[in-house]
């Protein structure tokens, strides 16, 4: 009976939720010993932004900070959520611009920190609450010697005025093999970020996602890089809401081993002029980068040959920035995609924004997008008011499960009479392995074939789909978890 309770837990511990975990071990000793590990292996500190007296994350920092409680050599990951406390919202805010951290903020951040200390065994700490991190506590973060990933949120947008965001340390040994940034508004902080790859000797996945708004350049990385000599043999690379490169287009290459890339987003504001987007693409089709996913806005000049110039791509996603902006021609973009990797391309997006020359016809899935036989995931835009296009990819592409229709200009917005003609469609027996249908950033619908055609609202929206590319960003998969 206690073998066949051990092979319970350790094939469906992972599956079951958190109170389902505390269930069993309340039933006997053996049970507790047996989920405990499991129990303990993820930890969520949420804040639900209101102060009560039954707050559970205050309950988790008292217990699990405490000396004492050793639960935590069982823990790998830790994740920090939530909304600041509306108490401190306002305090914080008008700390702000003195460049001052509430002490409640701090306090938090310590006790944290005295969890972690106690995780001798930690993989992976993501941060994604409102208010800052310290330093104090990054500090403990990367000193655990079996950390794989580290996630922070460095930006608030949701207070009068932005939260004061302390400069982190990054100067000493950082044992990760994924770093992400989300949220940067800060050129000081962006600044002191610099020198963490250097210092992470096992770095293969790096993203930095900057807040838009704040107009931040890459320069102050590439040039602290460049003066370094380093070149990171990075697998994954993700830049996204920077205003522009700040430096030559080409000099990224030299920082970057584009031998290894394999996962490449890029996406810069409408600074980025056409003559750097060219010499962008002309740079690492001369670096030889050969990536096997491509997403970028980039598309001014230089992408179609940097398209057709290697093989083997199998997603691309492409989106229109500025809508003054120029942009290379679809049709011969999709006709050199078509040409070199058909027999590869898995996951193909076109998000139109508001160019209306990347709005597909019929014609143009006819003659392009068919002849890419092994899509499995589709995002585009229709030429309204024409829903033929949409048929004739779940008539054709048998393999589909994903399909998103966007454009701002194009039949997502009449959202039920397109629903009403893709369920025409498969109750008539096309496009048989659709399972998500998305309509621009909303809702993502699921379809349910068990009795009638249903379309089921799926929980979560566009970014956090797992099963999917296109309809899921990994910055976003800890959602679900923990929970």
């Amino acid at each position: 009976m206690a073998s066949m309770l051990v092979v319970l837990i350790e094939t469906m511990g992972r599956e079951l939720k958190p109170k389902e975990l505390a269930s069993l071990a309340l039933v006997n000793h053996e049970l507790h010993r047996l989920v405990t590990p499991n129990l303990y292996h993820t930890l969520r500190f949420h804040s639900s932004g209101q102060i009560t007296s039954r707050d559970r994350l205050l309950l988790m920092l008292d217990i699990m900070s405490d000396s004492s409680f050793d639960k935590t050599k069982f823990t790998r990951i830790v994740m920090v959520t939530g909304s600041w406390y509306q108490t401190y919202d306002a305090i914080d805010s008008d700390l702000g611009p003195q460049g001052v951290l509430s002490p409640a903020a701090r306090m938090l951040s310590a006790l944290v920190a005295c969890c972690v200390d106690k995780m001798q065994y930690l993989k992976e700490f993501i941060w994604d609450l409102q208010v800052s991190i310290t330093e104090r506590l990054v500090a403990s973060v990367i000193a655990r010697p079996h950390l794989e990933r580290l996630q922070l949120r460095l930006g608030t947008n949701s207070t009068p005025k932005p939260y004061f965001h302390p400069v982190l340390g990054f100067d000493r040994h950082i044992n990760v093999q994924s770093l992400n940034l989300v949220q940067i508004d800060n050129h000081a902080v962006l600044e002191s970020f610099a020198d963490a790859p250097l210092f992470a000797s096992k770095l293969k996945e790096l993203t930095l996602w900057a807040d838009a708004d704040s107009e931040l350049s890459v320069e102050p990385l590439l040039s602290r890089w460049r003066d370094q000599r380093q070149r990171f043999p990075l697998t994954a690379l993700d830049f996204r809401g920077f205003s522009d490169l700040g430096w030559s287009p080409a000099s990224v290459w030299n920082c970057i081993c584009s031998s290894t890339l394999k996962d490449l987003t890029f996406e810069i504001g409408p600074s980025f002029q056409v003559s750097d987007c060219n010499e962008f693409w002309s740079s690492a089709m001369e670096a030889g980068l050969r990536p096997s996913r491509l997403s970028t806005n980039l598309l001014a000049s230089g992408l179609i040959e940097f398209i057709s110039s290697f093989s083997g791509l199998e997603a691309l996603s492409i989106m229109t920035c500025d809508p003054n902006r120029p942009v290379e021609p679809l049709g011969p973009l999709l006709n050199f995609l078509q040409r070199q990797h058909s027999n590869t391309l898995k996951v193909l997006g076109i998000c139109p924004q508001e160019h209306e020359d990347y709005l597909l016809d019929a014609q143009m899935v006819s003659e392009h997008i068919l002849a890419c036989h092994k899509i499995e995931e589709l995002r585009f835009g229709p030429r309204q008011p024409d829903i033929a296009p949409i048929l004739m990819v779940l008539e054709h592409l048998n393999r589909l499960p994903s399909l998103q229709i966007v454009g701002q200009m194009g039949l997502a917005q009449n959202q039920e009479y397109v629903q009403n003609v893709i369920s025409y469609a498969l109750e008539h027996g096309i496009g048989n392995n659709l399972i998500y249908v998305a309509f621009d950033d909303g809702p993502v619908y699921m379809i349910n074939r068990t009795m009638s055609i249903v379309w089921l609202k799926v929980k979560n929206t566009v970014g956090y789909i797992e099963d999917s590319v296109l309809l899921h960003e990994k910055l976003f998969s800890w959602v679900s978890r923990g929970t």
